[in-house]
């Protein structure tokens, strides 16, 4: 084989946003090009991945493309930061496809990326949180950069969305996140001005995506070069009444950016389709025409030649430890705000996102044995809490199939997830229906199955701990349907039963 010549991409890592009083840094060892910003305000690093460059220019381009990834650290979704990097909406989203409804397994930095570079959900590898012994950490990569003049007092006028949980009347969640007391004036300033620095940083990344892609297109490489862009967890700022920070099941923590420009990729368009981190390790050997046994997620299908779109409805969920805030307002580590029971912020939870053609929901449950579970469909900020509301819970239904109904499937689709290896990960529903007549929350809902989840073992933990011990996550194996209903070919799809018409 011959030598590759060296690609100069004129990357920049210079931007940089430390608007808070200390940081705890998440470190990775990098698998390939680490660009490193100091702070834990997005902090990037670029993989690339199967350069090929030809040895000559006289040669054609190969078959076999380029792969450029691009991760940034806790870009959120919810609160516009796409929308306010103009070189990537000229270069990845005019070109190509976005996901909408793609997650993170685990909302905390080194654990997200360790679960994106290794397709294994965290209970697999047990790197679960950014400190020993849940991860062992490198030094620093770099100084602490200088924060670059030019960006400084950009988006002067930006004001985080005030959406409905935006600091609530009401407070939301459970555990530590309900017994958050409401922002005040000046908290809320500062948050927005923490929001602005956390755009002004995403302007380097801005840039150094419109310089990869002008080199690429002088060197003839573009078309045959797959783009990703993603990052390894949401953000939350003053949603939920909580300072800037992750860690949490909600939306603005997990749904996250993914964007794809590539051949054969659609130009501006968006794919609904249900995917998650784990699935990224599988789509970069499936791009490189590799496999690999053993993956907890499947290839993520960008076009027609990728072979038939997986139509999966769930993402998986969990986290180990304590909930961390960020920021010169944060009421944990300035020793401000503890729980009456002592339980200092406890944040260990196993959950379940899942989007169907007429439903859209989040389920989990807390290690202190609460639960949550919203309708996203109706409540897209999640601060009504079915678990917590008899009320609301009772006039919730799913093709006609009461609240009680859907958690008990529900409870049993995580029974098989949260410890899930392998396959059991990307079909769970097969783990419980062998046979392969269930594939989904509404093939569950049938009634017929009504007495087998009722009698399922319950999601539940014994102990709240800082990291995955199996011993404290209470039942770890689901029963199996061994039925079948005589009458499963000749009822009609709705069930046949009186219950869909109420």
């Amino acid at each position: 084989m011959g030598s590759f010549p060296q690609l100069d991409l004129g990357i920049s890592w210079e931007a940089n946003c430390h608007y808070q009083h200390g940081s705890r840094e998440c470190c990775t060892k990098p698998e390939a090009n680490i660009l490193k910003m100091g702070g834990s305000v997005l902090t990037k690093y670029l993989v690339t991945l199967g350069l090929a460059l030809s040895a000559t220019a006289t040669k054609p381009v190969p078959k076999q493309p380029n792969i450029v990834f691009v991760i940034t650290d806790d870009q959120d979704l919810h609160m516009d930061t796409l929308e306010h990097m103009p070189y990537l909406q000229k270069h990845l989203v005019k070109e190509g496809t976005s996901f909408s409804n793609h997650f993170c397994t685990i909302a905390l930095c080194c654990p997200s990326r360790v679960n994106l570079l290794t397709g294994k959900a965290p209970h697999n590898t047990n790197v679960t949180d950014v400190a020993p012994p849940w991860v062992k950490p490198p030094p620093l990569w770099f100084d602490k950069p200088e924060y670059p003049a030019r960006h400084a007092h950009l988006f002067k006028d930006y004001k985080i969305p005030r959406t409905s949980n935006f600091n609530p009347k009401d407070p939301s969640g459970v555990g530590w996140v309900a017994s958050m007391p409401r922002l005040n004036q000046t908290q809320i300033e500062y948050h927005d001005e923490y929001q602005r620095c956390r755009l002004r940083a995403l302007q380097s990344v801005d840039e150094m995506i419109d310089s990869m892609v002008e080199k690429l297109a002088e060197n003839d490489l573009l078309d045959n070069t797959y783009f990703i862009y993603t990052t390894d967890n949401g953000f939350h700022i003053s949603q939920h009444r909580l300072p800037p920070g992750k860690t949490c099941g909600f939306d603005t923590d997990i749904r996250i950016p993914m964007i794809v420009r590539g051949p054969g990729v659609a130009k501006g368009a968006t794919n609904d389709d249900v995917s998650s981190h784990t699935d990224m390790a599988p789509t970069f050997l499936a791009l490189a025409g590799q496999e690999r046994e053993g993956l907890d997620g499947v290839p993520i299908s960008f076009t027609k030649t990728h072979g038939k779109p997986r139509k999966t409805e769930h993402a998986a969920v969990e986290f180990w430890g304590v909930g961390r805030t960020e920021g010169i307002y944060d009421p944990f580590y300035q020793n401000e705000f503890k729980l009456p029971d002592g339980n200092y912020g406890n944040n260990t939870y196993k959950g379940i996102r899942l989007v169907g053609n007429d439903y859209s929901l989040y389920y989990s449950v807390w290690c202190s044995n609460e639960k949550e579970y919203y309708d996203v469909s109706t409540d897209p900020g999640q601060i009504k809490n079915l678990a917590a509301d008899p009320v609301l819970a009772s006039k919730h239904k799913i093709r006609g199939r009461p609240y009680e109904q859907i958690v008990n499937r529900l409870d049993a689709l995580m029974m098989v997830i949260k410890s899930c290896k392998g396959n059991e990960c990307v079909e769970p529903w097969k783990s419980l229906h062998p046979e392969g007549n269930v594939s989904s929350l509404k093939d569950a809902l049938h009634h017929r199955y009504d007495d087998f989840y009722e009698k399922q073992p319950k999601v539940s933990f014994s102990s709240c701990e800082l990291g995955y011990i199996k011993e404290a996550e209470g039942p770890q194996v689901a029963n199996v349907y061994k039925g079948r209903h005589p009458h499963d070919k000749r009822e009609p799809e709705y069930g046949g039963h009186w219950s869909y018409w109420v």
